[in-house]
């Protein structure tokens, strides 16, 4: 967690309380920034993952809040980024990992199946069967 807390910019070593308080009160788009430039994702792509409108993310200022729910989804998003860039140990192979079609999902990117938490959970356990080295 804190891996992945630091990808988005958070200061610190927060407590599981203080980062439920912190996605309470929603991460910002700085936040948001960070994690579209680790991940590669386009502005469409983040949107997406993150269940809001490009309109919305467009209209907000560096600092504005996200929602509770789109925070917990950038935060996750984060989490598979720190587990990503630790078992290519490159952020630059992960990027180009996400967005290459793998055959364990059928021809797809792992990009592609990040549009929800099940989808993050899955790209989340192939990275854990990769480091394990059970990739199928």
């Amino acid at each position: 967690m804190e891996s992945a807390l630091k990808l988005l910019g958070v200061k610190g070593s927060p407590t599981d309380l203080e980062v439920v308080e912190l996605l309470e009160k929603g991460l910002t788009k700085r936040n948001y920034l960070r994690a579209k430039k680790f991940t590669g994702f386009s502005h469409q792509g983040m949107a997406a993952v993150l269940s809001i409108s490009t309109k919305t993310l467009e209209s907000k200022d560096d600092d504005d809040r996200l929602s509770d729910t789109a925070s917990e989804r950038l935060l996750k998003l984060a989490e598979v980024a720190a587990q990503g860039i630790q078992v290519f140990n490159s952020a630059e192979l992960f990027r180009e990992w996400l967005h290459r079609p793998l055959r364990p999902l059928g021809g797809k990117r792992p990009s592609e199946l990040m549009v929800n938490m099940y989808g993050l959970e899955n790209v989340k356990r192939l990275l854990g069967r990769i480091e394990h080295s059970v990739y199928s």
